[in-house]
């Protein structure tokens, strides 16, 4: 294995509790996150459900505890509403 592979390992490691606690503060908020596939916009999971609910704190542990995915938001009414405005220039 060389030397870069391991430092990223390490660095998603260590982003791994982060990301859940910001994902805990997510759900707080009253926002439905998911689990996107590092560097894509792909979910990792089937998140139709999601879009009704919230997810459960176990859920948030599977996806963001000792993993390397990242946070998505899931818009709309299960998220009070929440819109986001893309502009690409």
């Amino acid at each position: 294995m060389s030397n870069e592979h391991f430092q990223f390992d390490q660095a998603s490691e260590k982003m791994a509790p982060v990301l859940l606690t910001v994902a805990r503060k997510y759900l707080e908020q009253g926002y439905s996150t998911v689990p996107i596939k590092k560097g894509e916009k792909r979910p990792v999971i089937n998140w139709d459900i999601y879009q009704d609910r919230l997810p459960l704190d176990s859920e948030l542990c599977d996806w963001f505890e000792k993993t390397d995915n990242q946070i998505g938001i899931v818009t709309g009414r299960v998220s009070g509403g929440l819109f986001i405005l893309d502009f690409d220039g």
